[in-house]
């Protein structure tokens, strides 16, 4: 009987890899997205500093000095986890943009709020500033372009951490026959084709989409 096979959309950790392999489950990964730092402005500070991406986070830690002074809001463990790193705390740490928005909303009317971000970020907290009529600007640290590769064994399973990768893996796959593992709603929602199935992790972690995919087949194993 042939080994199920795993196609991440993104180049994983060794332990990551070796995780799956242990499954004795067959494995092939690429970056279907690749992100590139672009030359900005510092900008001034502002009362909060919103890291949406652990892209954005990497690249303003290289360049900006003044974040241990301000409250920082992110998305994602991984970007948390880099902050403290180096030091700072953060105010609020979201599982996704909706969440943190629904925290922001909360916060004092009269703060000001600075957002470093890719130029494929969602609109999602733009427009409800702009409704809001906060005090708001926007500063891309990175741009994001497709990687598109063709694979011609169809994958049993596929990871999916972005709906970037989503959009750039569908365009030339079938993926009317793959179980597809999804970091968030908000990859998962990124589909225009119809998957076999869509599976979501309820904490966004790479890890978490691995360990979820790896548990999948195993259960399948022993069924």
């Amino acid at each position: 009987m042939a080994k199920p096979l795993i196609l991440s959309t993104k180049i994983l950790s060794p332990e990551a890899r070796e995780r799956i392999l242990q499954a004795d489950i067959a494995y092939v990964e690429y970056n279907a997205i690749e992100s590139k730092e672009v030359h900005f402005e510092v900008p001034l500070p502002h009362d909060y500093v919103v890291l949406s991406s652990q892209n954005a986070t990497k690249i303003v830690l290289k360049h900006i000095d003044w974040l241990g002074n301000k409250k920082l809001l992110c998305v994602g463990k991984s970007s948390e986890m880099l902050l403290t790193k180096k030091g700072y705390k953060t105010v609020k740490m979201a599982h996704n943009m909706s969440e943190l928005v629904d925290f922001i909303e909360k916060l004092p009317k009269n703060a000001s709020f600075l957002h470093f971000c890719g130029n494929q970020r969602l609109s999602l907290l733009a427009t409800k500033m702009t409704l809001w009529k906060r005090k708001f600007s926007e500063t891309v640290v990175y741009h994001t372009h497709t990687n598109i590769q063709r694979f011609e064994s169809a994958a049993d399973a596929l990871l999916f951490f972005s709906p970037s990768a989503v959009k750039s893996h569908e365009q030339l796959h079938d993926l009317s026959k793959s179980i597809c593992f999804c970091i968030g709603e908000t990859t998962a929602r990124a589909f225009e084709q119809q998957p076999k199935e869509i599976r979501v992790v309820n904490n966004p972690s790479i890890d978490l989409v691995v360990a979820k995919a790896v548990h999948y087949f195993k259960t399948k194993q022993h069924a």
